[in-house]
């Protein structure tokens, strides 16, 4: 595992963590942990917590894109439609990036109403398509590297996107409070951070073959 690997698991367990505790949160009380979105006591509201997990996410989706441009000398082994995912996977990544390291800062600290105006259209024409396109993409690519996965362990966890997907279809037709993108954001953050990260039993050099003795004379 590189160092762009380790650090873009980090921060993907992060943003994982944020997005479980917040389902748990309102799956049990119906509020949310995100400033703003509903009064909530562990935060209060304050603008410092808000930012703290704007930068989180924001950093996770940087890191994503990192990986995603490392590894291009394997995706190069892949497949056009999983190579066309990868493309996909930086433009949205990027997209979402911008939304928390750029557009949420902008929220906070110019008191500008998410819901009205430009950063409303925002939301509505790039981060909400961005957000979607980035689990469709993440599967997509899962998918198209079953019968020959040059991307090792990433690939792989990126199968359970669409498991996780269905479950939060089941979930918010049976308990819609439970019904949260966490686990699939977790699934997908995971996923794309080790997209190119080899089993350890792919990674091992080849024993060296003896040598054949040649006869002169």
């Amino acid at each position: 595992m590189s160092k762009s690997h380790f650090v873009a698991l980090v921060a993907n367990l992060a943003l994982g963590a944020i997005a479980i505790t917040d389902a748990i949160v309102q799956g049990t009380t119906g509020d949310s942990i995100i400033p703003g979105s509903a009064p909530d006591p562990l935060t209060g509201g304050l603008a410092s917590a808000s930012l703290a997990m704007a930068l989180v996410h924001g950093i996770a989706y940087v890191t994503i894109i990192v990986v995603l441009v490392n590894e291009r000398s394997r995706f190069a082994e892949t497949n056009v439609f999983a190579r066309i995912m990868r493309i996909a996977l930086i433009v949205t990544s990027a997209a979402m990036a911008l939304a928390f390291l750029v557009a949420e800062p902008l929220s906070i600290f110019a008191r500008i109403p998410k819901q009205s105006g430009f950063l409303l259209e925002f939301s509505n024409w790039v981060t909400t398509p961005a957000f979607l396109g980035t689990f469709v993409f993440a599967a997509a690519l899962g998918f198209a590297l079953i019968r020959r996965n040059p991307l090792g362990v990433g690939s792989r966890v990126l199968l359970g996107v669409v498991p996780a997907l269905l479950l939060l279809i089941v979930v918010g037709i049976a308990a819609p409070r439970w019904a949260h993108p966490g686990l699939v954001e977790v699934v997908t953050g995971v996923g794309l951070a080790l997209v190119g990260v080899m089993p350890t039993s792919a990674s091992t050099t080849a024993k060296p073959q003896p040598k054949v003795a040649t006869q002169t004379g």
